[in-house]
């Protein structure tokens, strides 16, 4: 059997472009069982200004600065116990290729591996979680405060206007947390 799938940012685009494709291959395919044409968006969330394939490549390094604004925000006391906490693996590479660069401290991401490469330890004090709904971070910490939203026109939708909160006063040990907020 052989599968041909397609991206596009046209339905109708991927599946005209996957008949032409079958109607290449049947003449070689001796044999084979040609399953669709099967249109398969790899991105599931909705499209912003860009396609997922350009918007994915977009904007990493402003919101870099973004965070590490808001890193060097804070009073100088609080950023040895400090760590940036992320939603997914993009955010959390974008901070770790930039992090000497921009003087970000440590970085935390429960989403797939990363939940694993990176526990934190029982000193972290203070949170800057990019990403994450207020609601969600009182839940684990006695003061949240929101100090910003990074916007860019072309990055994924479900990646711009999104907000950055510190938080103080966890509630449990920071290693207790961790283990409640993987995503995986």
């Amino acid at each position: 059997q052989a599968l041909l799938r397609a991206e596009a940012v046209a339905a109708e685009r991927a599946t005209a472009f996957l008949n032409a494709a079958r109607a290449l291959a049947e003449p070689i395919a001796e044999g084979l069982e040609l399953l669709g044409p099967a249109p398969a968006p790899m991105e599931r969330h909705t499209a912003g200004a860009l396609p997922p394939h350009f918007a994915d490549r977009l904007g990493w390094r402003e919101m870099a600065e973004f965070v590490a604004l808001h890193c060097a925000a804070l009073d100088p006391a609080e950023r040895p116990t400090a760590a940036v906490l992320v939603r997914n693996y993009g955010e959390a590479g974008a901070l770790e290729y930039f992090a000497r660069e921009l003087d970000l401290p440590e970085v935390l991401c429960p989403h797939n591996n990363y939940f694993l490469w990176a526990e934190p330890g029982d000193n972290v004090a203070v949170l800057l979680a990019y990403g994450y709904r207020r609601e969600a971070l009182e839940q684990y910490y006695g003061s949240v405060e929101g100090v910003g939203r990074f916007t860019h026109p072309y990055v994924m939708p479900y990646e711009n206007e999104e907000q950055i909160y510190v938080c103080w006063e966890p509630n449990l040990p920071v290693g207790e947390i961790w283990g409640m907020v993987k995503v995986f």
